[in-house]
């Protein structure tokens, strides 16, 4: 039988030092791309990282081409039982409940609204509308003589409104 002669600059796994050093250069080359800007930082990483895994003794796989054969027969076994267990999932028919939100409006910003509950579910109840107005008369009067005073009943709605949520039954001053 033929006796494999030991490699004298290889002595790791060269292959396994390829692909780390590639990952390796791409994150170092990303992040050099964001914050150091030295264009070949990442090459270099990656040729480290290949001579290093692939050339240091304590790299190599030290399993026998049996157990080999055993590790990977062991995967695939486990792959199969994974997809098989999928594939059993998917055949369970699954009862999905469908809930259906409310629309919600959208209201103005300025709309009124309950300051208890945020509820745009209000009822206007009373304006409280001014009867008569003091100065607005004495003011009339001055300018217009008697026929100015008339001018305190002409007072215009309030404000203010008195209010009442339909949701909560809070009830509420509030401005329009």
């Amino acid at each position: 039988m033929e006796e494999k002669k030991e490699p004298k600059f290889w002595k790791g796994d060269a292959v396994a030092g390829f692909v780390y050093g590639m990952f390796g250069g791409l994150f170092v080359g990303m992040l050099n791309i964001a914050f150091l800007h030295i264009w070949h930082l990442g090459i270099i990483v990656w040729i480290v990282i290949w001579l290093i895994v692939g050339t240091q003794p304590k790299f190599k796989d030290k399993r026998t081409p049996e157990q080999v054969k055993n590790d990977n027969a062991k995967f695939w076994n486990h792959v199969q039982e994974n997809k098989e267990k999928k594939s059993l999932e998917k055949a369970k028919p699954v009862q999905q409940i469908v809930v259906q939100k409310p629309e919600k409006k959208k209201y103005n910003r300025h709309a009124p609204k309950c300051p208890k509950c945020k509820s745009h579910n209000i009822q206007v109840i009373d304006n409280k509308r001014k009867a008569f107005s003091l100065g607005k008369a004495a003011v009339g009067g001055a300018l217009y003589g008697v026929g100015g005073t008339i001018a305190g009943f002409a007072g215009k709605r309030g404000k203010k409104y008195e209010a009442v949520c339909m949701d909560c039954g809070r009830k509420f001053n509030i401005k329009l």
